[in-house]
């Protein structure tokens, strides 16, 4: 082994021990890990809009049985309400003038201006209950007085959950965690959780 092979080794397994010593000491936890739903999961019916970043903020739309993902329209500081009942996406940036536009998401159309969100798609907080403190996150589904955990997790300090919802059929519930990932987890407890999608914000499932 030549002289600068040897000095490299060293220097990679010196940082390994430091981070290893770091870890021990302070009890630094990496956020749990989740296999992909394209990894053998199971086939789910759905459409799921959100947004992230790629220089700008990006509003995409992913279909989730075939994981293909489509980009609708990219700016700076979009922000999505979620789906209208007729299958079209509202949206506001910072600018007051952009609030409520509604968009076709076949093709990044601006249809017009949403009077209110009260003809959105309901939302499901009243089945589903998500609690995070000191890096200890779960996923209760509610059944009359009963929570029944569909994940428990921990990770570091600040690792949490944050909104949920069901999807097919009520077979199925997601979850989006402090690292911006989409979980999914089977409401059976049979399967899961799988990761739908990492880098995404404002989740609107339909």
């Amino acid at each position: 082994m030549k002289r600068s092979q040897k000095i490299l080794l060293g220097a990679a397994a010196a940082v390994v021990v430091t981070i290893t010593g770091i870890v021990v000491t302070f009890g630094i936890k990496l956020p749990p890990g989740y296999p992909s739903l394209y990894d053998n999961g199971p086939t789910v019916a759905g459409t799921v809009a959100f947004i992230s970043q790629d220089g700008n903020d990006c509003l995409r739309v992913l279909d989730v049985a075939t994981g293909e993902k489509r980009t609708i329209i990219c700016s700076s500081w979009i922000y999505l309400e979620g789906w209208n009942r007729e299958g079209n996406l509202i949206i506001h940036s910072e600018a007051a003038e952009d609030r409520g536009t509604v968009i076709d998401p076949s093709t990044g159309q601006v249809l017009g201006r949403a009077a209110s969100t009260a003809a959105m798609v309901s939302d499901d907080s009243e089945v589903l209950r998500t609690t995070s403190g000191d890096g200890h996150a779960t996923l209760l589904l509610r059944d009359d007085s009963t929570d029944t955990i569909l994940i428990d997790a921990t990770g570091p300090r600040n690792y949490a959950f944050w909104d949920a919802g069901l999807v097919d059929r009520g077979e199925y519930a997601w979850v989006r965690d402090s690292d911006e990932r989409l979980l999914l987890v089977a409401t059976d407890g049979s399967a899961g959780p799988w990761v739908v999608l990492t880098d995404a914000r404002d989740v609107a499932w339909r």
